[in-house]
């Protein structure tokens, strides 16, 4: 199995980030460093290391949904001393009998509330995640004030940002006060934010309630429960 593959299913990192983490000296096959991702490897009989720890092919594959509160970093670690979401997977691990391995399938901004899925499946997060899947990720956001309908015709059309145009949104009132629901296919950094404050617009509030065809259901901010394989799936769902 190639490295970057088996990091990916191991839960280390996607594929695609693969080449950064191995460029950064972290990962030792049989005592060596490795710096190419394309190395290949015999996983019955290579250790491979990563960060000091030796890592393992899981046995089984979890996956749970999570309703993340507002000012946790999605990281597993933060160097500027502030809340992750590594302290909630900690305690999931505990509680599972789990040795480690689970990490978030993507992120979701500090700000930001609602649906994430936790796994130690690599694969399944890839699928997930890549741009090219474009997987569908509803948001209930609140504004400042009401949105011209011009100017939500424009965002369903797409716009553009500093780093590229976004691709087709689909953004629904919700009959109450500032409040609407937007439907994404792509997971940029603060997307949803920038796309509002292009026309100046401020998001409030911004929950995400399903990706692909799982919903977050009734899961209160800081709750978790685990998901079959089957309700795993529904996430990788495209409309």
């Amino acid at each position: 199995m190639r490295l970057n593959r088996f990091l990916s299913r191991a839960g280390i990192t996607s594929r695609r980030e693969a080449d950064e983490l191995l460029n950064g000296g972290r990962v030792l096959v049989n005592g060596e460093l490795v710096l190419k991702p394309g190395k290949v490897i015999d996983t019955d009989e290579d250790i491979v290391e990563f960060d000091g720890r030796v890592i393992r092919l899981p046995s089984e594959y979890t996956y749970i949904a999570f309703n993340k509160p507002s000012g946790i970093v999605t990281t597993m670690g933060d160097g500027q001393g502030r809340p992750t979401i590594e302290s909630y997977i900690e305690a999931m691990e505990k509680v599972l009998k789990l040795s480690g391995g689970l990490f978030p399938v993507g992120r979701l901004d500090t700000d930001t509330t609602g649906l994430i899925i936790i796994t130690n499946d690599g694969q399944y997060a890839e699928r997930v995640i890549h741009p090219r899947y474009e997987v569908e990720r509803e948001y209930i956001l609140t504004l400042d004030k009401k949105i011209e309908d011009a100017e939500m015709n424009k965002i369903e059309r797409g716009v553009m940002l500093s780093d590229g145009r976004t691709l087709p949104a689909k953004v629904v009132y919700k009959g109450i006060g500032f409040t609407y629901s937007i439907v994404v296919r792509e997971g940029r950094k603060r997307l949803i934010r920038r796309m509002f404050d292009k026309f100046g617009y401020s998001v409030v509030s911004l929950k995400r309630v399903r990706i692909g065809a799982l919903k977050l259901g009734s899961l209160v901010e800081g709750e978790w429960r685990l998901l079959s394989r089957e309700e795993a799936g529904l996430a990788q769902f495209k409309f």
